[in-house]
């Protein structure tokens, strides 16, 4: 099993929940663990979406829902092809912060 994105959510008793989604192993490559890194995560205002960025995508989950994200928004999709010349020039390790706008859209 592949995990594109791991999330771990602590509660007050310190029980968890993990946020999972499988990646088809078709699609794994040497950079696989490297775009799917989550860089930024934020809780929506009223706690119940979280989004996580990655190198390539955002995705919204629901709190209440573990097995697969709501959405996922394919951010820089055209630079698949040119993971190459990213990782030999170290842009491939660059972070990216997400963040809700006032209405959580």
């Amino acid at each position: 099993m592949y995990v594109t994105h791991h999330l771990v959510r602590l509660s007050k008793d310190i029980s968890r929940l993990v946020y999972e989604e499988e990646e088809d192993p078709t699609n794994r490559s040497f950079f696989s663990e490297i775009i799917s890194s989550i860089s930024d995560v934020k809780f929506s205002h009223d706690g119940r979406y979280i989004l996580a960025r990655d190198y390539l995508s955002l995705r919204i989950w629901d709190v209440n829902m573990e097995s697969r994200p709501l959405k996922t928004i394919q951010i820089h999709d055209h630079l698949r092809g040119k993971l190459c010349d990213l990782y030999e020039n170290d842009c491939i390790f660059d972070k990216f912060e997400c963040t809700w706008s006032g209405d959580d859209r």
